[in-house]
């Protein structure tokens, strides 16, 4: 027999047994949200198993309030995962963004050199903007088109990126028209066939070139913008046309290029790199 110790605080127990209603999914936008938890662990290989080469953070965070400013809400949001990994490339630019997001006062060049640590038990409690946008998600889609062949599209938030509150005055602020990948210029919509539907996958994960390949032009597009790309740039026409086979292998091999793919698999995966 296994005793555990069960422990909450007076306001979690309190709503033991109550119907806590639907989650809202929040827009996409910026909130302040708070460490609950930062769990040390590992990624996960293909058959489910913890790949002890590929490091990670699992962090978990409460929205408590909305927008800049950070105005009060009632609304009854889920909780948000989001998770720091310790590859190169994107990954690498995540994970700074990460720390300076907790510690603002972080000496960058200490980050580069190696010689930065920083304790997640200290930085559970604490509270940083995060900007959230919308990602399709995959599984529970699939379940609902299986249910009703009519049935839209089901989406999550996922965090795109986190700003200390202490710098966001230095902060560029997008302007959000109510898509997921609204942006400065208002929001405009686009002809380009590379732009606008939210992708799938999981931000942990590194995309391979098949996953990438086998996505539609809407869905690779918004891909290339989590990686803050233009497609505009890569676009390839032939006779005043947009060739989109090659289109998309530029864009696929961009992504590759900026979330380290194209790195050797050997820089950075072994034991002494692992942050643990």
């Amino acid at each position: 027999m296994t005793k555990i110790k069960i422990k909450a605080s007076a306001e979690e127990a309190g709503k033991a047994g109550e119907d806590q209603g639907e989650w809202e999914v929040p827009k996409p936008g910026y909130y302040h949200v708070k460490l609950v938890e930062a769990n040390a662990g590992y990624s996960k290989d293909s058959d489910g198993n913890e790949d002890e080469s590929k490091p990670r953070i699992e962090c978990i965070y409460e929205i408590v309030s909305e927008g800049i400013e950070g105005a009060q809400t009632d609304k009854n949001y889920g909780r948000l995962w989001d998770y720091v990994t310790f590859g190169d490339g994107y990954a690498a630019t995540r994970r700074v963004e990460w720390a300076l997001a907790f510690d603002p006062q972080a000496d960058v060049a200490d980050i580069v050199s190696g010689k930065y640590e920083i304790d997640t038990d200290d930085l559970v409690e604490r509270v940083v903007i995060a900007r959230l946008k919308h990602e399709k998600d995959k599984q529970k889609t699939e379940e609902a088109k299986a249910a009703d062949k009519k049935a839209p599209a089901v989406f999550r938030a996922r965090i795109a990126m986190l700003i200390s509150p202490d710098n966001i005055d230095g902060h560029a602020v997008a302007e959000y028209s109510g898509d997921a990948f609204g942006s400065a210029n208002g929001g405009e919509e686009t002809t380009d066939i590379f732009g606008d539907e939210p992708a799938d996958g999981d931000a942990d994960d590194l995309l391979t070139e098949e996953e990438l390949v086998a996505m539609d032009p809407k869905e690779l597009g918004a891909t290339a913008k989590e990686f803050d790309i233009d497609t505009a740039e890569l676009l390839v026409k032939v006779r005043g046309k947009v060739d989109v086979e090659k289109t998309k292998a530029a864009i696929v091999a961009k992504i590759l290029d900026v979330q380290g793919s194209n790195e050797d698999p050997a820089d950075g995966d072994g034991d002494d790199s692992n942050p643990f």
